[in-house]
C-alpha cells in the first residue's frame, strides 16, 4: 500500500470515528431518537422468502437502501387485519419467470375492492429525471371493515405515501428517501360477553404514525477503481401512536475499506470498519420519557481466492437506557464456490444488539399497548451453515441451519388494561437459545409453470419461561404458478403454520395459564389476465377453507375473502 492510500485510509477512518463519537454524546445530551431500517405495519401483506440468500463474502462496502422500488405483485394476500408472526416473516408466492414480468413497465395503477368492504388503490412512478438520476413515487391505501362475526369493531385501514431518489456521479452513489405511513386497528381481542354494554369503536382504536427521511451516499466501486471505498448513511424516524406515546430514532452507519496486496495467492484482499449507531427517544403522556443507544463497530479483513472466500472480524458493542454494557461478538464468515455458479457452501460466526423498540414491536404486532416495555435483546452467539445449489437447470436448492443463543429474548405475552375484558399484548423477555433448520425449492420449466416451496422448523429452549411464547415449531409453505395460455397467469398458495404455545389472561380467576393455539393451514388462488396491452386483471381468493385461525391470542382472522381489480401499467 503506498502512503497516499495510507494516508486517505486513516483520514477516512478518522472522519467516521468523530462522527459515531459526536452522534453519541448528542444523543446523551440533547434526547434526539433513532432511525432504523423501515418496516411497515402491513396489516395485509405477502409472505417474504424464508430461507436465506446465497452467502456472500463482502469484498468491497455497499449500502442496499436506495430508491423507492417498484412493489411486486407476488400473488397472495393475507387473510387477516394483523401482522405476520414475530420474527417469522412470511411466505413468498412462486417466482414468475421474466417473461410475465415483462408485461410491467416502470409506473403502474392498481385499483381493487374486495368483501368485507376492502378497497385497493396503489400508484407507483420511477422517473428518469436525467441520464444520472431517478426519482420514484408510491402511493398506497388499503383498509377493510373486518367483518369478523362475534367481536367488536375490526375494521382497519393501511396508508402509505413515499418518495425517492438516487443520483449518480462519477464515483459516488447518492439515494434519499422520505416517507410516510398511517395505520389504523382495534383492539377487538376478546369475546364481547352478553352483560356488558356494546363497546364503542372509538374506546378500543389504536393509530400508528411513520415519517422519516434517509440519505445514503457511497463509492460506485463497480465502475469506479478505487483503492479505498466507503458508504455513509443517516437517517430519522419519528413513530407515534393514537395515545400520545412517540419515538424518534436517529441512525447513522458507515463502512470503509480498502484494498490490499499483502498476499500473492489472494485476488481480493481488504481491510475494513463497519459502524452502526442508534439512538432512541421515547416520550408518553403519563410516564417519564426514557432514552436509549447502541453502538457497534465492526473491524474486519476479508479475502478471496480461486473457489474460497473469508472474513474474519471481531464487532465491539455497546448499549446504554437505564443500564450500561459492553459487548464483544464474533464477525467470521467463510465460503465455498464448490461448482463455480452450481454449488456453495458457506459458515458463519457472529452475534449482535437488538433493540425491542416501540416501532419494531408494533410492526411486529398492532396489538401491542401503548407502554410496552423497551429492552435490547443481546445475541451473544451465532453459528450458521448452509448450501446453495443450481445444478440443474431451471432448479434452485438450499438449506440452512442457525443456532443463537440470547440473554432477554423477547416475546409477546397477553396483557389486560380496564375495567373490560380488553386484551391488548407486552412482552416478557428470557434467556433463550434457538435452533433454526430452513430449506427451500424453485423450479420453473418452459414458461409453463413456476413452484416455490420450503420449509422452516425452529426449537426453542428458555431458561425460566415454560414455553416461547408466541414462537411457533414450524412453517411450511407451497406456490404454483401455471401458463395455460399466452395472457393467463393461475397461483395456488399453500401456508402452514405449527401450533404454538401462549400465556393467556382467565377473567374469571384474573390469573396468567398457558394455552396452546392450534396450527394454521390457509390455501390461496390468484388468477391474472392481460386484457389488453398495458392492462391486467386480477382476482384473488384467499384462505379458500375459510379457516378463522388465530395468528396473535384472542384475535382470529378473516374468513374466506376475495378481490378483484385491474392493474394499469404505462
Amino acid at each position: 500500500m503506498n502512503n497516499t492510500t495510507q494516508y486517505i485510509m486513516q483520514r477516512y477512518l478518522l472522519i467516521l470515528l468523530i462522527l459515531g463519537f459526536a452522534a453519541t454524546t448528542k444523543a446523551q445530551t440533547e434526547d434526539p431518537a433513532e432511525h432504523s431500517r423501515v418496516e411497515e405495519v402491513t396489516i395485509i401483506g405477502t409472505f417474504e422468502p424464508i430461507v436465506k440468500d446465497a452467502y456472500k463474502i463482502r469484498v468491497k462496502p455497499e449500502i442496499v437502501n436506495e430508491t423507492v422500488k417498484m412493489p411486486i405483485d407476488n400473488y397472495s394476500i393475507a387473510s387477516k387485519p394483523v401482522l405476520a408472526l414475530p420474527e417469522m416473516g412470511e411466505y413468498k408466492a412462486a417466482p414468475i419467470p421474466k417473461f410475465k414480468a415483462d408485461r410491467f413497465d416502470k409506473n403502474y395503477l392498481r385499483l381493487g375492492f374486495g368483501n368485507y368492504t376492502t378497497p385497493l388503490a396503489e400508484f407507483f412512478a420511477n422517473s428518469n429525471v436525467s441520464r444520472r438520476s431517478v426519482l420514484s413515487l408510491h402511493l398506497k391505501h388499503l383498509s377493510s371493515q373486518g367483518g369478523i362475526d362475534g367481536y367488536p369493531d375490526n375494521a382497519y385501514s393501511h396508508n402509505l405515501a413515499e418518495i425517492g431518489a438516487k443520483q449518480i456521479s462519477k464515483s459516488l452513489i447518492f439515494s434519499e428517501n422520505i416517507w410516510f405511513k398511517r395505520d389504523v386497528v382495534h383492539y377487538y381481542g376478546f369475546k364481547h360477553p352478553d352483560s356488558l354494554p356494546d363497546v364503542s369503536a372509538d374506546s378500543i382504536k389504536q393509530r400508528y404514525a411513520d415519517m422519516g427521511v434517509k440519505f445514503d451516499m457511497r463509492t460506485d466501486f463497480l465502475k469506479y477503481q478505487s483503492d479505498v471505498n466507503f458508504n455513509f448513511g443517516v437517517g430519522y424516524d419519528y413513530f407515534y401512536d393514537y395515545f400520545k406515546t412517540s419515538e424518534q430514532t436517529i441512525n447513522v452507519n458507515g463502512g470503509l475499506a480498502a484494498n490490499l496486496e499483502m498476499f500473492d495467492f489472494c485476488r481480493y484482499q481488504t481491510l475494513g470498519l463497519d459502524i452502526d449507531a442508534n439512538f432512541w427517544s421515547n416520550s408518553y403522556d403519563t410516564l417519564d420519557n426514557s432514552n436509549a443507544s447502541s453502538f457497534e463497530v465492526t473491524p474486519y479483513f476479508s479475502a478471496k481466492w480461486d473457489e474460497y472466500s473469508i472474513k474474519l472480524g471481531a464487532k465491539l458493542g455497546y448499549q446504554s437506557d437505564s443500564s450500561s454494557a459492553f459487548h464483544i461478538f464474533p464477525a467470521i464468515e467463510a465460503g465455498v464456490n464448490v461448482i463455480p455458479e452450481k454449488l456453495q457452501i458457506f459458515v458463519g460466526l457472529g452475534g449482535g444488539i437488538h433493540r425491542n423498540s416501540f416501532r419494531s414491536l408494533a410492526t411486529q404486532n398492532p396489538f401491542i399497548s401503548t407502554y410496552v416495555p423497551l429492552s435490547f435483546s443481546n445475541q451473544k452467539f451465532k453459528v450458521d451453515g448452509g448450501v446453495n445449489a443450481n445444478i440443474i437447470d431451471n432448479l434452485s436448492l438450499s438449506a440452512d441451519v442457525t443456532y443463537s443463543v440470547f440473554d432477554d429474548y423477547s416475546m409477546f405475552i397477553n396483557n389486560y388494561l380496564g375495567t373490560t375484558p380488553v386484551y391488548t399484548f407486552t412482552t416478557i423477555s428470557d434467556n433463550v437459545n434457538v435452533l433454526d433448520i430452513g430449506i427451500e425449492a424453485q423450479f420453473d420449466y418452459q414458461q409453463l409453470f413456476a413452484l416455490n416451496l420450503g420449509a422452516r422448523f425452529y426449537s426453542y429452549t428458555t431458561d425460566s419461561l415454560k414455553y416461547a411464547y408466541h414462537k411457533p415449531d414450524y412453517k411450511i409453505f407451497f406456490n404454483a404458478s401455471v401458463f395455460p395460455i399466452e395472457k393467463l397467469t393461475v397461483t395456488l398458495g399453500m401456508n402452514l403454520v405449527g401450533q404454538q404455545y401462549v400465556l393467556d389472561f382467565d377473567n374469571a380467576t384474573a390469573t396468567f395459564s398457558d394455552k396452546k393455539l392450534d396450527g394454521t393451514f390457509d390455501l390461496n388462488l390468484m388468477g391474472e389476465y392481460l386484457v389488453i396491452d398495458n392492462l391486467t386483471a386480477f382476482l384473488r381468493l384467499n384462505n379458500l377453507l375459510n379457516n378463522k385461525y388465530e395468528v396473535w391470542n384472542n384475535y382470529p382472522t378473516q374468513g374466506f375473502n376475495a378481490m378483484a381489480g385491474i392493474t394499469f401499467s404505462f
